[in-house]
């Protein structure tokens, strides 16, 4: 379950926007699982370290960077919200997510704004990108300290 991000998304109140973003990355997955035809791109790759929802989001934001220079920008949003309106339960955010997206409002989307907008939560720690994926964060004292104080 993706949970919500916590900025309102204008046009989409916060109900309809956290089933959107779940409809959407099943929407995404579905997608990339028929245009790799299952091969290692995702979950069978032991190279790919990262949550399914990163690997999903990542895949999206390959497909819809048309002239790859590493940021959706404004026409290529254009593309995104096309596929977005031919699909009904996709069509009222989904027209809205791109500009949602851009949280420095420079008219484009780097991964790091389509990973944090998908809410995959990317983490970076020592300049190493790592995924945590929701529910599973381990809580209580760090066991490794009671190691260090030996």
């Amino acid at each position: 379950q993706i949970p919500a991000p916590s900025r309102p998304m204008k046009g989409c109140p916060d109900d309809k926007k956290k089933s959107f973003l779940k409809d959407l990355m099943e929407y995404l997955n579905q997608r990339m699982q028929k245009e790799t035809n299952g091969t290692n791109i995702a979950g069978n790759s032991p190279t790919w370290k990262a949550s399914r929802e990163e690997q999903i989001a990542t895949w999206s934001f390959v497909v819809f960077d048309k002239n790859k220079n590493k940021v959706l920008d404004r026409n290529e949003w254009k593309s995104f919200k096309d596929v977005m309106a031919g699909i009904k339960n996709l069509k009222r955010c989904g027209k809205k997510l791109p500009r949602y997206c851009d949280i420095n409002k420079d008219r484009q989307i780097s991964m790091t704004e389509w990973l944090d907008c998908l809410n995959t939560q990317r983490h970076f720690f020592n300049n190493v990108a790592t995924t945590v994926s929701p529910g599973l964060v381990r809580t209580g004292k760090n066991p490794l300290t009671m190691l260090m104080d030996d």
